[in-house]
């Protein structure tokens, strides 16, 4: 979202960004204008203190605990969002797909919006497998239905947070919101991914757009010892910025690294201490943070959560994967990458050193994962990224009218 802000704002659009405050730093950093929403009564800390709880979870704990956060987020747009959002006299919003609160707040102040997918799309269709299972797409009238009945348990997982949601719809005025799908733009969708790393899809709106990736070179600079990197053929790993809970997993992979002719950078994000750093086998390169992108030129293999900047970062610079799937959309991630032949597959539950290695070993001996990788690269090369995002914008902006794929 920060770098189509960045983008408009290079292009002389006033961009401002409505978080929780305990962002406004980070915010301001990325070149935007800040405006808070919140409560009475908050306290600056609560999100990062939900994050670490976040990180130490897994599978349907962490989705619990999400869905707590969404209705949480919910209220508080519905409480407080419109005087903000009205008093800050927008002209567009971009909303997550996953803000369906924020996409009425839109309808209610009669502001139009555009839908950004920075994660897997959500839009339905029954051929594709919803977007947190790890199923892998099939044509069949068998896989067909067991994806309709993944929509129906989606559905009633998500039951609650959509009769908030339409609690608040009508005491906005608004028609209910059957689905997610009906809270998403009428305008254009933007979707963070190369349509080849996407399932078939036929039923995607005339308005929907694959961009790619959504980068740009700015950003804060990031320090990283690479007078350590000694020539050696590089792995780097990193399981994000959520979860700092599973040091056990990275020091796995460190373990399956430690006999192999390849040099490890382990990215931590803070989830190991510096004595633990020290004792990791191989002695890698681990740092809690380091320049991804740069990295990634150099790499020839990605060890990785199937989140999907890391996903998509990788497949940028044509780099093949192996996918340790945790939880959210993870999953889902990690069906696309093994549909599209970029890489290969380990379960957590059955995680060993042993199983990484042979991953490892697997997907570095053979060719045709780093040949699908690469076709990924030309296909993301050819998307359009921010500067095709920001010309939907401008479009919706200019015309008030549908910016069609076409």
């Amino acid at each position: 979202m920060a770098v189509i802000g960045r983008a408009l704002k290079k292009r002389n659009h006033r961009v401002t960004v409505f978080q929780l405050p305990d962002l406004q730093t980070r915010i301001e950093k990325e070149g935007l204008d800040f405006v808070a929403i919140q409560k009475p009564g908050y306290r600056i800390g609560e999100l990062s203190e939900a994050l670490a709880r976040l990180g130490q979870m897994s599978g349907l704990k962490a989705f619990r605990a999400t869905f707590q956060s969404a209705r949480a987020l919910s209220e508080l747009i519905f409480n407080e969002g419109p005087t903000i959002v009205k008093n800050a006299k927008i002209d567009l919003l971009l909303i997550d797909q996953n803000e369906p609160t924020a996409a009425a707040l839109a309808e209610f102040l009669k502001i139009p919006f555009i839908s950004v997918s920075n994660a897997l799309p959500i839009n339905a269709e029954p051929d594709v497998p919803p977007s947190i299972v790890p199923w892998i797409y099939h044509p069949s009238i068998l896989s067909r239905w067991r994806n309709r009945i993944g929509y129906q348990i989606m559905t009633l997982a998500i039951a609650p947070l959509q009769r908030l949601l339409n609690q608040h719809r009508k005491r906005w005025n608004l028609s209910p919101a059957p689905s997610p799908d009906d809270t998403f733009s009428r305008l254009a969708e933007i979707c963070q991914m190369p349509k080849a790393f996407d399932f078939p899809r036929t039923r995607l709106p005339a308005w929907f757009h694959y961009t790619g990736p959504l980068r740009d070179d700015q950003g804060s600079a990031i320090e990283f010892p690479w007078d350590r990197l000694d020539g050696r053929p590089l792995i780097f790993a990193s399981l994000g910025t959520l979860q700092t809970g599973k040091a056990w997993i990275l020091q796995m992979i460190a373990k399956a690294c430690e006999e192999l002719p390849y040099q490890l950078v382990l990215c931590h994000a803070g989830a190991l201490t510096r004595e633990e750093v020290l004792r990791l086998p191989g002695r890698p390169v681990a740092v809690a943070f380091g320049p991804q992108r740069k990295l990634l030129a150099k790499a020839q293999l990605t060890i990785t959560h199937a989140g999907l900047n890391t996903t998509l970062d990788s497949l940028n610079y044509g780099v093949p994967i192996v996918a340790i799937p945790i939880t959210f959309e993870q999953p889902g991630i990690a069906a696309r990458i093994q549909w599209t032949g970029t890489g290969t597959i380990l379960e957590v539950k059955n995680l060993t050193a042993d199983t990484i290695q042979a991953a490892i070993l697997d997907v570095m001996g053979h060719s045709h994962f780093k040949e699908a990788a690469e076709r990924l690269a030309k296909s993301i090369n050819a998307s359009g990224g921010v500067e095709r995002a920001a010309d939907i914008v401008e479009h919706v902006l200019r015309t008030g009218l549908p910016c069609l794929s076409t």
